[in-house]
C-alpha cells in the first residue's frame, strides 16, 4: 500500500498536467479527481491500519467525526452541499498526508525522508518543465491571458492553485541544496528563481523572494567568520534579484496589468479587488441565521481569500477547526526547532508561516487539491529525527 501511495504522490503533478492538457482541448476526463480520491482512500486505510500515538489518534478520530457531522449538516441544510464538501476534502487530504507521514517518521524516518525527497524532486521537475515550456516554447497556456498576457502555467488547468504549491517546492529545494552544500547550488537556484519569475504572480514572486532573503539565511548554519561574507552575499543577491525582477516586470504585461488595476482601484488592487467581494459576502453572512454562522452557509462561496472562504462555507466552527490545526502544528514546529534535534523543524516553521500568511490574502492555498498533499508533507517534516549508525554518526 505504501508503494502505491508514494507512486501517486510522485505523479500528482504529472496527472494534473495530463488532465489540464485534455481540458484545454475541451475534453473532460476526471483523471486528476480519480487519482486524488484513490490517494485519499489509500491514506485513510493505511492510517487505520497503523499504530497511532494518543494525540494523533485523537486528531484522526476528531476529523473523521467532524467530516461525518459536516456531511450530514450540508446534505440537510446546504443548497450546494456536494461542491462545498469537495472544497472541504481539499483540506482533509492535507490532514491525512500529515498523519500518514507523521506515523512513518516514528518507525522508519530515513526511508520516509528519502521517499519525500523523491516525491518533491519529481514534482518540482514537472513544474519547471511546464512553466518554462510555456515561457520559452509557448507550450501550454499563460497564467494571465488576453492582450499583453504574461506568465506561464503550462498544462495545469487550475493556475490559481499552483502559487502556494510552488512556494513549498521552492522552499524545500532551496533549503536542501544549501543544507547539503550541493556543488551546483547556484545553477539550481537560478533555475528556481527564473521559474518563479516566469509564473508571473504576485504571490509567487513575493513569497519566493521573502523566503530567499529573510528565511533562508536563518536556516543556513554559518560560523562567526562567515557572517560578514553572508551579509555581503545576501545584499548583493538581493540587489541583483530586484534588478532582474524589475526588468522582467517592465518587459512583460505584468506592469501594464498592475497599472490598470491601480488606476481603477488604487492600493486595494494589491488584493486584486478581493476586498470588494469580501464586503459583499460578509454582509450576506451577517444576515444569516445563527446556525449557519456557526456551521457555514455551505453555498460553495469564494472571495479568493482562504480565511474568509473558510468562514463563509464552514462558519465560526470551521475557522476554529481549520486554523487550530495549522496553529497547533506551527507551535509544535517552534518547540522542535528550539530542541535542535529535528533538522526540518525550523524550515517547516517558516514555510507554514508563509503559507498561513498567504491564505489570508489569496485563495486556493489551504483549500488546494494540488498544494494540500505538499502542505501535509511540510507539516510532517517537523517530526523527522535523524537516526544514528553503528559508529555513532548521524545519518541525514
Amino acid at each position: 500500500m505504501d508503494f502505491f501511495i508514494v507512486l501517486l504522490m510522485s505523479l500528482l503533478l504529472t496527472i494534473d498536467m495530463v488532465t489540464g492538457f485534455y481540458l484545454e482541448k475541451g475534453i473532460h476526463l476526471p483523471i486528476s479527481q480519480t487519482a486524488k480520491f484513490i490517494l485519499s482512500a489509500l491514506l485513510l486505510m493505511r492510517i487505520t491500519m497503523s499504530k497511532l500515538t494518543r494525540n494523533i489518534a485523537v486528531m484522526f478520530l476528531f476529523f473523521l467525526a467532524y467530516t461525518v457531522f459536516l456531511t450530514l449538516y450540508f446534505l440537510l441544510f446546504a443548497p450546494q452541499a456536494i461542491q462545498t464538501l469537495i472544497l472541504y476534502s481539499k483540506f482533509l487530504i492535507t490532514v491525512f498526508v500529515y498523519i500518514y507521514y507523521y506515523t512513518l517518521f516514528q518507525t522508519q524516518p530515513q526511508k520516509t525522508l528519502q521517499q519525500i525527497h523523491t516525491i518533491i524532486t519529481i514534482n518540482t521537475v514537472v513544474m519547471i518543465i511546464n512553466i518554462m515550456g510555456t515561457v520559452l516554447l509557448n507550450i501550454g497556456t499563460q497564467m494571465y491571458t488576453g492582450t499583453g498576457g504574461f506568465g506561464g502555467k503550462g498544462f495545469f488547468y487550475a493556475g490559481n492553485e499552483i502559487s502556494a504549491l510552488w512556494i513549498i517546492l521552492f522552499a524545500y529545494c532551496m533549503f536542501h541544496i544549501f543544507r547539503e552544500k550541493k556543488r551546483h547550488k547556484y545553477i539550481i537556484t537560478g533555475i528556481l528563481l527564473l521559474t518563479s519569475l516566469s509564473m508571473g504572480t504576485k504571490t509567487v514572486i513575493a513569497g519566493c523572494i521573502l523566503f530567499s532573503i529573510v528565511f533562508l539565511p536563518r536556516l543556513i548554519n554559518v560560523n562567526l567568520l562567515k557572517k560578514f561574507n553572508r551579509l555581503f552575499l545576501v545584499s548583493l543577491v538581493s540587489v541583483l534579484l530586484l534588478v532582474v525582477v524589475f526588468y522582467f516586470i517592465k518587459n512583460s504585461g505584468m506592469l501594464d496589468r498592475a497599472m490598470w488595476f491601480y488606476d481603477r482601484y488604487g492600493w486595494t488592487s494589491l488584493l486584486s479587488n478581493r476586498d470588494i467581494y469580501v464586503a459583499e459576502k460578509i454582509a450576506w453572512f451577517s444576515a444569516s441565521p445563527l446556525l449557519m454562522k456557526c456551521l457555514g452557509l455551505g453555498r460553495f462561496l469564494t472571495v479568493e481569500m482562504d480565511f474568509f472562504d473558510t468562514l463563509l462555507n464552514f462558519g465560526y466552527i470551521g475557522v476554529l477547526v481549520v486554523y487550530t490545526f495549522y496553529i497547533k502544528i506551527w507551535l509544535t514546529s517552534r518547540t522542535h526547532a528550539k530542541s535542535g534535534v529535528f533538522p526540518f523543524a525550523k524550515w517547516s516553521k517558516y514555510t507554514l508561516l508563509l503559507i498561513l500568511a498567504i491564505s489570508f490574502f489569496t485563495g486556493h492555498t489551504i483549500f488546494s487539491a494540488m498544494a494540500g498533499p505538499f502542505i501535509g508533507i511540510a507539516a510532517a517534516l517537523i517530526f523527522y529525527k535523524p537516526t544514528s549508525n553503528l559508529t555513532g554518526q548521524t545519518i541525514l
